[in-house]
């Protein structure tokens, strides 16, 4: 799918983080840890109709950040200048961050309830402003704590936030609405932070 977009003539690029054993020949290294690579096509794909060719190129971004494995990132984003080695990296994290919210809200908030249940236009809407709502105020008491403690507020597991402040709401249940902002200050004063995340590995697909 990605040497057809590559090869149709679009304005569409594409960055995917390549799998752990991936067969390539460097054909021309543009930096460290920054080279155009030729890469096998599978016979599966070269028996398609029409039929691939037995390589494509691609640019291949080398890296490795703290506490983690080596990774690589194939693009078709070739021009270094104008998209330099670093800017790609980080913009793919970035986006990984955007997924990982989405999964947050459908399948941590909504329990894999990924439906809607309202019936009428307004009452959805009201729903959606409900579920967009809770998701920013847990992120944003994620972000208080990563500042007391000075840390980056990803490295906070938010469904570890989430369960602690749904804990505190079910407790302090009979409070009023004006009272929210004390109990979350109490949970912060009591627990110094919210536990750490192991990151879901990212998908090959990603």
């Amino acid at each position: 799918m990605l040497l057809g977009t590559q090869r149709s003539g679009s304005n569409r690029q594409w960055v995917n983080r390549a799998n752990s054993n991936p067969q390539y020949r460097v054909s021309h290294t543009l930096g460290l840890g920054d080279a155009l690579d030729e890469l096998d096509v599978s016979k599966t794909a070269r028996a398609k109709d029409p039929p691939l060719p037995a390589a494509m190129r691609a640019r291949a971004v080398r890296y490795q950040r703290p506490g983690e494995e080596p990774q690589t990132l194939l693009t078709s984003l070739t021009d270094r200048r104008q998209y330099p080695a670093g800017e790609v990296e980080l913009l793919y994290h970035e986006r990984w961050e955007l997924e990982l919210g989405y999964g947050e809200a459908k399948t941590d908030m909504l329990q894999g309830l990924e439906c809607i249940r309202c019936k009428s236009p307004e009452l959805v809407k009201q729903e959606l402003w409900g579920i967009f709502l809770t998701y920013n105020l847990v992120r944003l008491e994620m972000d208080r704590v990563a500042r007391e403690l000075k840390l980056e507020p990803t490295k906070i597991s938010f469904v570890a936030a989430l369960r602690l402040i749904r804990d505190e709401w079910m407790w302090s249940n009979l409070a009023s609405p004006g009272a929210i902002p004390r109990h979350l200050l109490n949970l912060r004063a009591r627990d110094r932070g919210l536990p750490g995340a192991v990151k879901p590995k990212m998908s090959e697909e990603a």
